[in-house]
């Protein structure tokens, strides 16, 4: 009988799944109702994993999960950091701190991410599968764009998406380089990278130390930076770490990445596309700009706190790009050589009188400045009392100086130039950028009227490229730190006192060995410099209590201007009876950094102050007195490149044919800087504005100065 056969009587076996299968229900219903049953099972699947996988993608994608995940990490740590920070440094920013709650959060998730990324992929040697080429040059262009702005403080969001994007594409060239050049492109991604670091851990301790950032003309100037460096003073800070942090996170990153290989096309695609983005950023770049100064996104004004806007608006890679490309000197408008000879011919040269040639000394204080001349600033006692005292026997006023918390190369640039900073861009530093032959000054010209001429500096021959420069003004005489021939050197504020460097004067003056010839000395002082540390107090005797402010920089500034004073006042009485007529003029080379107590006096932001009130921050005080006495005389508008006619007149000395003509721009342009200009009717304009009646004088002017500094040697920019 076959196995099959059912025995009689036998009841029938059902299956499993027919006992499983509802009474009524048909194969076809069976198998729809599973497939939704799977389908509804997947979903809830899917939901569980993507809320308990948090973002990981899959293994394709691990490695750029991990790359942007790590690198935003420290972003949202130094946020809150600097969220914080800058609540406590400014009142009115308090509010803020409360952005560190949701900053806090992010950071917290994606540390959660970074961990988890991390965990799933222990064991292995790389995360993930090797991540794009162009997608990681991508990624670590943003890391490069966004780092100086983090540590400077700047939110990343910028005034025009034009910036952002530009700023991008100037990264990205730079990444793309190394990938059309390098199979593994991780060491010039981390060369790139470093610099970037680097550039923003400088830039802060660059603002920290004058006030103002870095700019593409301070490149000509690090020989003059490593000669003042031992006059500041290292102070830890934690918005430059993240510099560190950065590229510490960097190089996990190329231990755990692994980066696609380098193809024949992909080479060929990254060479285009950085030509691409170079296109861009010329010209683009130039109507970005054009657009920055027209709606004053860019403000080159040549204050600490404005170039500081500047950067934080357009972002600090890229504004150091513009400054570069597009801050030059151009020809004035109708500008030739004969245009200039035929101006000067107007003018004719005399000889000094014999019997009328007094020794000229020219002091150039550092840092020397009046507080009280930008708000109401109550001390127990005078802070200047030598000075004041002298008013009723001097000429004296405050002169309007390019120059803010550095650069004193360009205060001394216009006093014995003439030239003004005006007509050069923000920024620049004209001893070492635009003299590198003789050119035309008050020095030479002295030279001419029979005078010898002698720079007595305590600084070294290397800072500001003082070494060539004097030469190329033409002194016939130089002597570099020449506080070592003094026994003791005092020291005060950690510097070279104003009396040591007085000393030298004296003697000068006293042992000339070219009495046939009158004598010119030019000296700058040291003494003022910042910055005013606690370490600076130990060599400052306190003298000056500052009322209703406290500020301890402020305080041993004032107490070093204290004793600037009296050692000038000494000064003075050493030739007040001299055998020969001596005629002293001192001025300041510019306000000290001290922003917030300047800010405190002026009782808002610098950078919202009009121009005219943010003038008085670039005026210092200065005095011209002869020990034959001088009518009391104040002059209240004057820049520093008129100064030296002044000490012409005071000196009973002719005036020079360009110091004829700067005597015609001054009756309609008594005041112009780099910051801005004033007009006689006492309207201020900011150096880019155009003032119709000025116009002519000021583009006059130009053509002569340009003449001076570059028409003989034919130097065009």
């Amino acid at each position: 009988m076959n196995d099959e056969t059912t025995v009689a009587g036998e009841p029938e076996k059902v299956s499993e799944d027919a006992l499983q299968q509802p009474q009524g229900t048909s194969d076809s219903e069976q198998t729809v109702s599973e497939e939704t049953e799977k389908t509804q099972q997947e979903k809830e699947t899917k939901k569980k994993n993507f809320l308990t996988r948090g973002f990981l993608p899959s293994e394709k994608y691990m490695g750029y999960a991990f790359t942007i995940y790590t690198l935003l990490a420290p972003y949202f740590i130094w946020g809150v950091i600097a969220l914080l920070y800058y609540s406590g440094v400014k009142e009115k920013y308090n509010w803020i701190k409360w952005g560190a709650i949701p900053a806090g959060v992010l950071a917290a998730l994606d540390l959660v991410q970074v961990v988890r990324v991390f965990i799933k992929c222990r064991g292995k040697k790389k995360v993930g599968e090797p991540v794009n080429r162009f997608v990681f040059a991508l990624i670590f262009s943003f890391n490069s764009m966004l780092m100086p702005d983090m540590i400077m403080g700047s939110p990343p969001v910028k005034a025009n998406i034009l910036y952002t994007l530009l700023g991008l594409a100037l990264c990205m060239t730079l990444y793309l380089i190394g990938l059309v050049i390098f199979s593994n492109p991780k060491i010039w991604f981390g060369i790139i990278n470093g610099f970037f670091a680097f550039y923003g851990f400088m830039q802060f301790y660059i603002y920290l130390f004058r006030g103002a950032p870095i700019q593409f003309s301070d490149i000509f100037n690090i020989e003059s930076a490593k000669e003042a460096s031992d006059l500041y003073q290292f102070t830890f800070a934690i918005m430059p770490i993240y510099a560190i942090v950065n590229i510490a996170v960097m190089i996990f990153i190329f231990i755990k990445i692994k980066v696609s290989p380098a193809k024949a096309k992909t080479r060929i695609a990254a060479a285009v596309s950085a030509a691409v983005c170079c296109l861009a950023l010329v010209f683009v770049g130039r109507f970005a700009y054009d657009l920055g100064l027209k709606n004053r996104y860019i403000i080159m004004n040549f204050s600490g706190s404005e170039n500081k806007l500047t950067y934080s608006n357009v972002g600090y890679n890229l504004m150091f790009y513009f400054d570069g490309m597009y801050n030059h000197v151009y020809k004035p408008d109708g500008y030739s050589d004969e245009k200039a000879i035929e101006i000067l011919s107007q003018y004719e040269t005399k000889k000094a009188d014999k019997d009328k040639k007094p020794i000229i000394i020219g002091i150039m204080n550092e840092s020397f400045a009046d507080f009280k001349h930008i708000g109401d600033l109550k001390t127990d006692k005078d802070y200047m009392p030598c000075y004041n005292a002298l008013k009723k026997e001097s000429i004296y006023g405050y002169v309007t100086v390019s120059a803010y918390g550095g650069y004193s190369c360009n205060s001394e640039y216009e006093f014995l130039s003439g030239n003004t900073m005006g007509f050069m861009p923000a920024g620049s530093a004209a001893f070492t950028q635009f003299i590198d032959g003789e050119q035309d000054s008050l020095v030479s010209y002295l030279n001419e009227q029979n005078y010898h001429t002698m720079a007595v500096t305590p600084c070294r021959p290397g800072l500001w490229n003082l070494e060539n420069v004097y030469k190329y003004l033409q002194f016939d005489q130089t002597e570099y730190k020449c506080h070592e021939h003094i026994v003791p050197v005092k020291e005060i504020n950690n510097n070279i006192s104003d009396e040591t460097v007085f000393q030298c004067i004296k003697y000068a003056v006293d042992n000339n060995i070219h009495k046939n010839d009158s004598l010119f000395i030019w000296t700058t002082t040291m003494q003022n410099h910042g910055d005013y540390t606690p370490d600076n107090r130990k060599t400052t005797p306190h003298n000056i209590e500052i009322q209703g402010i406290d500020n301890d920089e402020a305080s041993i500034y004032l107490d070093s201007i204290y004793l600037s004073d009296k050692a000038f006042g000494e000064l003075v009485d050493y030739f007040r009876d001299y055998d020969r007529e001596v005629i002293i003029v001192m001025y300041g080379d510019h306000f000290p950094h001290i922003m917030s107590f300047t800010e405190k006096l002026y009782g808002q932001d610098v950078s919202t102050l009009s121009t005219g009130d943010y003038a008085r921050l670039h005026q210092t005080p200065f005095i011209i007195w002869s020990n034959k006495g001088l009518e009391s005389k104040e002059i209240k508008d004057i820049s520093l490149n008129y100064l030296s006619n002044e000490v012409m007149k005071a000196a009973g000395l002719p005036l020079a044919p360009y110091q004829q003509e700067l005597e015609k721009v001054r009756q309609t342009l008594p005041i112009i800087s780099m910051f801005g200009y004033m007009n006689s009717d006492e309207k201020w304009f900011e150096t880019n504005d155009d003032d119709k009646k000025t116009t002519d004088i000021r583009n006059e002017y130009n053509i002569m100065q340009y003449y001076r500094m570059f028409g003989n040697t034919k130097k065009d920019e």
